[in-house]
């Protein structure tokens, strides 16, 4: 790590607030594989950019349309 890299890291809760997710999903995310996390203390800790990363990685790419809402509701 350089000298002036920002050392900035979130906690759990943090991170919870957010994504908007409960702990729980944050806790598998990380044992998944799929959100980095480093244990400081003994506690959970994020670094905002990898947050950032991980969120940048969910985008969805939408398409055409192929159906609209009372499509759905029919199809109950």
């Amino acid at each position: 790590m350089t000298p002036d890299a920002d050392t900035t890291m979130l906690t759990i809760d943090e991170v919870r607030a957010r994504l908007k997710v409960s702990v729980s999903t944050i806790r598998r995310l990380v044992r998944a594989g799929k959100l980095p996390a480093y244990l400081v203390g003994g506690q959970l800790r994020f670094k905002p950019a990898e947050v950032i990363a991980y969120v940048d990685g969910q985008r969805v790419e939408v398409g055409p349309l192929t159906h609209t809402a009372a499509d759905l509701r029919e199809s109950k």
